[in-house]
C-alpha cells in the first residue's frame, strides 16, 4: 500500500501569544506613514507657495509651464501663451498695487481705532499682530519682470502708477 503524503499542519500560535499587539503595531505603523505623508505634502506646498509669493513676476512663467505639459504644446504655442500671461499677469499686478494704495488708509484707521480700546500692554501686542498680519496677507506688491514687447497699456494708452505713499 502506498502511503499518502501528510497534509501540511497549519502552522499554530505559540501558546499565550494574542493577536492584538501585531495589530496594534501594524496599526502604530500605518498611522505613522499616514502623518508623515500629510506632513510631506503640507511642506511641499508651503515651499512652492513661499517661491512663488517670493517672486510673483515668476507666475506666468510657471502658469505656462503647467499649460505646455497639460495640452502638449509646440514651441511656438508656447512661447505665444507665455506672452499672453506676462502681459495679462503685468495687468494684474497693476491693480493690485492700485488697490494696495485704496486699501492702506482703510486699515490704518482700523489699527489705530482697536488700539484706542486698548490698555498700552495690549496696544504694544496688536500693533506687533496687526503689523505681521499686514506683512503676510497683504504686503506691499513687488516689482513685476515682464517681457518688453508684451507691456500692456492702459485703454488710454499710458500705464497707471500707484501713488507713493509715506508710512
Amino acid at each position: 500500500m502506498a502511503s499518502e503524503p501528510k497534509a501540511a499542519k497549519p502552522l499554530a500560535r505559540p501558546p499565550g501569544q494574542k493577536r492584538w499587539p501585531t495589530l496594534l503595531l501594524m496599526s502604530v505603523i500605518f498611522v505613522t506613514g499616514v502623518a508623515i505623508g500629510i506632513s510631506a505634502t503640507l511642506m511641499y506646498v508651503e515651499q512652492r507657495t513661499k517661491a512663488m509669493m517670493s517672486n510673483p513676476g515668476r507666475m506666468p512663467y510657471y502658469q505656462a509651464e503647467r499649460i505646455a505639459k497639460s495640452l502638449d504644446l509646440t514651441a511656438e504655442q508656447e512661447e505665444k501663451i507665455r506672452a499672453i500671461l506676462v502681459a495679462r499677469w503685468e495687468e494684474i499686478m497693476q491693480t493690485r498695487r492700485l488697490v494696495y494704495y485704496d486699501f492702506k488708509p482703510i486699515l490704518d484707521r482700523e489699527e489705530r481705532e482697536i488700539a484706542e480700546l486698548l490698555r498700552s500692554d495690549q496696544q504694544e501686542q496688536w500693533k506687533e499682530q496687526f503689523a505681521a498680519m499686514r506683512r503676510r496677507f497683504n504686503p506691499p506688491p513687488k516689482p513685476v519682470l515682464a517681457l518688453p514687447e508684451t507691456q500692456p497699456a492702459s485703454p488710454a494708452g499710458n500705464v497707471a502708477t500707484a501713488p507713493t505713499q509715506g508710512k
